[in-house]
């Protein structure tokens, strides 16, 4: 249910190089704070060989004060390192450029005004069809929106933070969502038909009733 400001105490900079959808098509560099949902993960890479022996070095989460996990220098000598230009190969999608769909986050249990019903389906996505989804909240964010069954691009956030991340680059599974922010993606289920589900990642929120069944047919 947190949302960690991650930092180091030193201030140096993380090198993003994956997130949940795999590697980035290039690595992110001079990040010196990452904001990270409930439901996202990270690769990065932090050069340590100016960490001399017994120099501490602590990754926090800003927002909540609390320090994470201390690195402490072993007194080995470093070792050169480069990290390729590219990563991965990434064809972005080519989609609409208004929305298909739009889920409105209500409060702490509602997606379009709906809480979850296990037998219901809410709506039919085409199979192999690139579509643009447009995510916002009606409060009780923040929100991590996941997807089941396709990784997307995140293509725009308005409102709230008003930008992208280095990190929100590639392919992603979950984003997060603040209050007065707009979200939007394209995505193309293309594995499988069947049912799947869309759901807020922060336990609670899910819990309550913030799912919805779709279907890829």
């Amino acid at each position: 249910a947190r949302v960690f400001k991650l930092a180091l105490s030193n201030g140096a900079p993380f090198t993003v190089i994956g997130n949940d959808g795999g590697l980035l098509r290039s690595p992110a560099g001079g990040i010196t704070q990452i904001e990270l949902g409930m439901g996202e993960r990270l690769d990065v890479l932090v050069d340590f060989t100016a960490l001399a022996l017994g120099q501490k070095i602590v990754l926090r989460c800003l927002g909540a004060r609390w320090d994470l996990l201390q690195f402490v220098g072993s007194g080995a000598p470093g070792y050169a390192f480069a990290v390729p230009g590219t990563l991965s190969a990434i064809t972005p999608l080519a989609g609409p450029t208004t929305p298909t769909r739009t889920f409105s986050f209500d409060g702490m249990s509602r997606i379009n005004g709906l809480q979850y019903a296990m037998d219901r389906i809410d709506f039919q996505v085409p199979f192999g069809v690139v579509e643009r989804w447009r995510f916002m909240t009606g409060g009780g964010a923040p929100h991590t929106f996941h997807v089941h069954g396709a990784s997307f691009q995140v293509v725009s956030r308005t409102g709230g933070r008003g930008n992208l991340f280095a990190w929100e680059g590639g392919w992603k599974d979950t984003v997060l969502l603040n209050d007065r922010e707009v979200v939007e993606m394209l995505i193309r289920f293309d594995g499988y038909r069947g049912l799947y589900v869309l759901h807020c990642h922060q336990l609670e929120h899910e819990d309550m009733g913030m799912m919805s069944n779709f279907e890829v047919v």
